[in-house]
């Protein structure tokens, strides 16, 4: 009889570890662009959100004298508070200027989470006949 030592092809175990590692490649590679994906929609809405909050804390001159104590949601689903106090008469006067201590929080669900921006400041008061139009 005639010696089968020629060979072609691969054999079913060579064919079946190759699929298993190509399959566990393809997880890696799927998990890791799921992560940049997520990162990067993370990244936009804090993003979005830092300018939301930016917006309303330019808003300042607006409210005139006394605090600002207000929320809100806006259309595309970010929650704000401003909430602002005076300083107390040591430290919140420059010259005659009263000063007040201004907090901006925007927040929004990120998933199961909530995220949230915030920015502190100290505003000088504006008098109603100084605000700017």
């Amino acid at each position: 009889m005639a010696d089968r030592t020629l060979q072609r092809g691969f054999s079913l175990l060579e064919v079946l570890v190759a699929l298993a590692v190509m399959a566990l490649s393809l997880g890696v590679l799927y998990q890791s662009v799921g992560t940049s994906t997520r990162g990067v929609q993370i990244a936009d809405r804090t993003e979005r959100a830092t300018l939301w909050a930016g917006s309303l804390l330019a808003r300042w001159p607006e409210r005139g004298s006394g605090g600002w104590n207000e929320d809100g949601r806006s259309v595309d689903g970010f929650g704000w508070q401003v909430r602002s106090e005076a300083l107390g008469e040591d430290a919140g006067r420059i010259g005659m200027v009263d000063l007040y201590a201004v907090e901006v929080i925007v927040a929004w669900r990120n998933g199961f989470s909530e995220r949230n921006v915030r920015i502190y400041s100290i505003l000088p008061q504006i008098r109603d006949g100084d605000a700017r139009t």
